[in-house]
């Protein structure tokens, strides 16, 4: 600051010769009006003080020394009071040095030997100095008004209007400065300042031009922004057209397409759609742009297929992996969509869609990829849902190991999973693997305690006190079930009677049974529960009606082979077909039959007839 306040000082010194003029300290300055003179003239200035009138300005100044020292002296006593006082230069025959009085003022014609220019440029290098904008426009708008085609004042008029925010005025002398003198550095200046001060109207021609004569990323950019801001937009996509047809560069196409598709014109956009699909000039770049389009024309189809028109694995890219397994899965190319998806989480940019569609498509191709990946998406997502189905299919694949370490964490973490029933089943089948029956006893104690009143629990329950050795937790929990359920609904009598006669207790399966067959209910003509029925009669001793049921089992399963041969080849059907027929077939033909049917039988069902064979038939094996 002491080194600008020097200069101006060297200035002034410089501008008035030395013999008629003297050293002063200016207190105020302003420009010249009659309301400004007679405010001066109310103040009390010292008794050496004048009020002068120079050019278009009104100056306060006080003494007329010789040398420079004599008013660096005074100063100080003068800022006290006038904190912007400084030291000027002053011609001495603007001071009556004999009678000087506060109340006198100064006149010199703007047309003096001083120049009225030159102490009017002094005058706003003083305002300036000192900060005062308002004034400081004022005296350029005096030398601007004079000389309205002087580059010197419309830049100073440039200045202090973007200085003190007077944005468009300020774009006026600088597009004047630009017409006057074509630099592109200034170019770039105004186009910067348009941006920042939102003057976009007054840059478009200057980014046209730029982006013509150098199309770079950024220019383009900057051009379509400003035609955008103008609510032009349609502007900028023509010039990018004149692009394409000079330079045959696609990205101007695209470009081109994105505006119309932003503005959502879709008759313009089909031009260049057409164009694109006449001159095969599908790029990584427009597909997405073509997708949209023809997902907006409601060609889902199109709009999928476009994606085969590049290689996608060539390079990844985030939004346009999305839509187009977004796309695949709406149209059920369920494999596509979810190897896209499965790229999404190798990147770290799946969402919980695409963890989904990896799992559910890969859960009979890829087991171990399914189950991988619900474990992530549970980690990640802490749904119960996602630690259930990595949970099953972990319990499937025998990773129990990897099943025990995920529920060590999960307890250790305290996670919400501990306090839901399903939790435990998990749990109770995990220690069922290791042999540790009285934690898995626990565990499904744990499960009913969670969810008491939920009949689907139970039922559960007790299929596992059963598999794990403990019959009478099994028989309490249904007895407890029945007990406090008294409407249970009728579709459940089958599964209850059935559980009943597992835990060997007839007469209450049967009651069960009957009690169905009374209501007439449409379950008393599934397979499931003539096979029941038989198995009662038989556990009763009713022999006859035991019979029976079994004609009528034998009769049912031939209608079902009748209506569906391939079910002849089904599991299910050959194990329910021979457990029936081994009271009514003869031994050998019985025999050659489970022989014939072996190759289509699971192991644990042709090993359960083997044995039921033999022990019908009181053999040793």
């Amino acid at each position: 600051m002491r080194t600008l306040l020097f200069v101006f000082l060297l200035s002034l010194t410089l501008y008035a010769k030395k013999s008629d003029s003297c050293y002063t300290l200016q207190l105020q300055s302003m420009l010249y009006s009659e309301s400004h003179l007679k405010a001066l003239q109310n103040k009390k200035f010292p008794q050496e003080c004048t009020i002068m009138h120079i050019a278009n300005t009104l100056a306060v100044r006080c003494g007329c020394y010789e040398e420079y020292k004599e008013a660096k002296q005074k100063l100080p006593k003068y800022k006290k009071i006038y904190k912007h006082a400084y030291i000027a230069t002053s011609y001495k025959y603007r001071f009556n040095t004999t009678t000087p009085n506060n109340k006198s003022i100064k006149h010199t014609s703007s047309d003096d030997a001083s120049g009225s220019d030159e102490e009017l440029k002094l005058m706003l290098q003083a305002f300036l100095y000192s900060n005062d904008l308002e004034h400081a426009y004022q005296a350029a708008k005096i030398g601007y008004n004079r000389h309205p085609n002087s580059y010197y004042w419309n830049q100073k008029m440039a200045e202090i209007c973007r200085w003190s925010g007077r944005t468009h005025e300020a774009m006026q002398y600088l597009r004047f400065m630009y017409n006057k003198k074509e630099d592109e550095k200034l170019a770039k200046e105004i186009i910067d300042y348009g941006l920042s001060a939102y003057q976009y109207e007054a840059i478009q021609d200057l980014v046209t031009q730029e982006a013509l004569q150098k199309p770079t990323k950024k220019n383009i950019q900057r051009m379509v922004y400003v035609y955008t801001q103008t609510g032009e937009p349609q502007k900028a996509a023509k010039i990018l057209h004149k692009l394409y047809l000079r330079t045959h560069n696609g990205d101007f196409l695209t470009q081109e397409l994105q505006i119309y598709m932003d503005m959502g014109d879709l008759q313009a956009a089909k031009k260049i759609v057409t164009h694109i699909e006449n001159k095969q000039l599908y790029t990584y770049k427009n597909i997405q742009l073509l997708s949209y389009y023809y997902y907006l024309s409601r060609k889902i189809q199109k709009a999928y297929a476009v994606f085969h028109k590049v290689d996608l694995r060539q390079k990844y890219d985030k939004k346009l992996y999305m839509l187009a397994s977004d796309l695949g899965w709406y149209l059920q190319h369920y494999k596509e969509a979810a190897n896209l998806s499965a790229m999404l989480l190798q990147h770290k940019q799946g969402r919980l869609v695409d963890y989904e569609r990896v799992i559910y498509a890969n859960k009979e191709t890829n087991p171990p990829l399914a189950m991988q990946t619900a474990l992530e998406a549970y980690k990640k997502y802490h749904h119960s849902y996602l630690f259930y189905t990595f949970a099953n299919n972990a319990l499937k694949q025998k990773q129990f190991a990897l099943l025990l370490h995920t529920t060590q964490n999960i307890e250790k973490e305290k996670s919400p999973l501990t306090q839901e029933a399903n939790y435990w089943f998990i749990k109770a089948q995990l220690y069922g693997h290791f042999k540790e029956r009285k934690k898995a006893r626990y565990a499904l104690q744990q499960a009913l305690s969670l969810d008491k009143h939920n009949i689907q629990i139970a039922f559960t329950a007790i299929d596992l006190f059963l598999q794990y050795g403990y019959a009478a937790d099994a028989k309490a929990t249904l007895q407890d079930l029945v007990q406090n359920n008294s409407a249970l609904p009728l579709s459940l009598d089958l599964a209850v009677a059935s559980l009943y006669y597992t835990l060997h207790d007839i007469d209450a399966a049967a009651f069960y049974a009957d009690k169905l067959q009374a209501s007439k209910s449409a379950l008393t003509q599934t397979l499931e529960y003539k096979l029941l029925r038989r198995d009662i009669y038989k556990a009763q001793d009713k022999q006859a009606a035991a019979l029976r049921e079994t004609r009528a089992i034998q009769s049912l399963l031939q209608k079902q082979a009748e209506k569906n041969p391939e079910n002849l080849k089904s599991d299910k059907y050959l194990y329910d077909y021979l457990r029936v027929s081994m009271d009514t077939l003869q031994a050998d033909i019985f025999e050659s039959k489970l022989s014939q049917a072996k190759p289509y039988l699971s192991a644990a069902h042709y090993n359960d007839l083997q044995y039921a064979w033999a022990i019908r038939n009181n053999a040793d094996e």
